[in-house]
């Protein structure tokens, strides 16, 4: 919400469960980890939150970045976390457990506004103001390509389920398919 709440609903009765604060700013994304454990929220406010579904509350701010986080994803085993910043990176983070700052993905030109991991959590893929893609190695935390296509902002950007398919959508009014050509 622009004032800074969250709100968890009950979908069967369409009435708000939780209302959970912390945020100063408005909230830019928030979602659930696969096991639906855990909601992470990001913010306007610089930082990303991340909540115990059971309790309710949260339990760890990340506050690294120098600007508004503008996107959050979790990797498909709920262990990773990426946050995308105005302050022109992407940071990867270690959820599982204590939580913990792995890698700083440096190499935009102007804000990140989405992230998305690879199925297999091998990958962070960017998306940004500079109108390009990036993919992060999440160990090494190397760009290994550049996707340019665009001639405006990409302001999504994900991966099909099999993670050889790319999707971009930029305000240029178009959406880019790419296709990996790895046959392993």
């Amino acid at each position: 919400s622009f004032d800074s709440s969250i709100v968890v609903w009950d979908t069967r009765t369409s009435k708000p469960i939780h209302i959970l604060t912390g945020h100063s700013q408005e909230i830019s994304n928030c979602l659930f980890n696969f096991s639906n454990s855990m909601i992470a929220s990001s913010s306007l406010d610089g930082t990303a939150k991340i909540w115990d579904v059971r309790t309710m509350t949260c339990f760890y701010t990340l506050k690294n970045h120098e600007d508004e986080v503008l996107d959050i994803a979790f990797d498909y085993s709920g262990s990773k976390l990426a946050t995308a910043s105005s302050d022109q990176t992407a940071k990867l983070w270690t959820v599982g457990g204590a939580v913990e700052l792995l890698q700083t993905f440096y190499g935009h030109s102007n804000e990140v506004s989405k992230v998305s991991f690879h199925p297999t959590g091998k990958l962070v893929l960017s998306g940004s103001q500079d109108t390009t893609c990036r993919l992060w190695s999440t160990e090494s935390g190397e760009c290994i390509q550049v996707l340019k296509a665009h001639q405006d902002d990409v302001f999504s950007c994900g991966f099909n389920y099999n993670g050889d398919t790319i999707i971009t959508a930029s305000k240029d009014n178009t959406c880019c398919i790419w296709r990996s050509m790895n046959r392993d």
